[in-house]
This record gives structure tokens, C-alpha cells and sequence, in this order.
């Protein structure tokens, strides 16, 4: 399945442009927004941008609280699910995951699952590792990882378009900033 993630200019999505030009950088920010937030959530907002959105929220619990009922499995089951095999495969670690994992080792990535407490194809995870490529100037690796592996996350997107601001709007960014890299690639 082909990446095809929608055009969205950066200046619709943030109020202010991201501090930082880097795409590296930007998916590392990406990827720590989309792990449980603490005590930094907001700073990273910031750092990417989303300044009117972070005045806008204020209490770190209300987030933390969304985080849970939307990405933690619960009694109605996971909200909006941040693994890309669900939405490849409709269920956690189908094949989609293996074929992820066998591209991170033929990356040279060793995925450590104690280090990380999360599947290899949780959203942060495929952020950071394409981070790292773009960082290691592997955009070949880099482009087949969006391409080959990360398509889903369009349809992640929608699935929180009603139920959650913030996590929509950091989305949303996610797609954008793939959209550049591809352009600029």
C-alpha cells in the first residue's frame, strides 16, 4: 500500500511556523508528542508551534486523560488506534508489523521492546526511526519507510478528527511534514 497523504500548506495547521527547519528534528518532536504526554507536552508544543493551541489547553491531566481514552485499550476497546498494522491488517501485529520489523533490521535498526514498551509499529516508534534515517541521510530508506509503512496514519488522522482536538491537530502536522519531506526529497 502506497503512502498517499494529503497536501495541507504548514501555515493552515500552525499559527506560528515550528522553531525548527530540521526535518530530523521535527519527527523526533512529532514522535515525543504522540507518547504519553508528561511534563514536557506543552514545551514540545510549543517547539513545533501549536502556541495558540497550548494556551488553549493548559492542564496537562486533560490531556493525559484524552491520551488514555483514546490510544489505551479500555472498555470500549482502543478509540483511535496508533499502531499501523491495525489499520493495515485490522489487528495488532499482523503482518504489516512483521514486514516493519524486518525493514528496521534490514536498516540496521535492533528494536529493543523492553527499552521502548510500545510495538515496533506504534506511531512514535515509526517516527523516531524515520527521524533516524533522514539523520543518517538514508532518504532512500526514508522515503520507502512513508511509502511501504506509513500510509495509515492519514486514516489514524480522521479517526480524531471528532473525538480530539490536540491530537488531531498534532496529526495533522505529522501528515503536512511528511508532505514536505516528500516535496523537498
Amino acid at each position: 500500500m502506497e503512502t498517499h497523504v494529503r497536501v495541507i500548506p504548514v501555515e493552515k495547521t500552525h499559527k506560528t511556523k515550528p522553531k525548527h527547519s530540521n526535518f530530523a528534528e521535527l519527527f523526533y518532536l512529532y514522535a515525543d508528542a504522540l507518547f504519553y504526554p508528561e511534563k514536557d507536552f506543552f514545551k514540545l508544543l510549543n517547539e513545533l508551534g501549536y502556541t495558540k493551541l497550548v494556551n488553549e489547553i493548559k492542564n496537562l491531566e486533560v490531556v493525559q486523560n484524552q491520551y488514555v481514552s483514546l490510544f489505551e485499550f479500555n472498555l470500549k476497546g482502543i478509540e483511535c488506534v496508533p499502531f499501523g498494522s491495525y489499520w493495515y491488517d485490522k489487528r495488532l501485529l499482523g503482518r504489516e508489523a512483521i514486514k516493519l520489523k524486518r525493514f528496521y533490521e534490514k536498516c540496521g535498526f535492533k528494536f529493543n521492546a523492553m527499552e521502548f514498551k510500545m510495538p515496533w509499529d506504534y506511531i512514535s516508534i515509526e517516527l523516531s526511526f524515520l527521524a533516524n534515517l533522514i539523520e543518517q541521510k538514508n532518504h532512500r530508506a526514508a522515503r520507502e519507510m512513508i511509502e511501504k509503512h506509513m500510509g495509515w496514519i492519514e486514516k489514524f488522522k480522521e479517526c480524531l478528527k471528532t473525538k480530539s482536538r490536540i491530537y488531531y491537530t498534532i496529526v495533522e502536522g505529522v501528515c503536512n511534514l511528511i508532505n514536505r519531506f516528500v516535496e523537498e526529497e
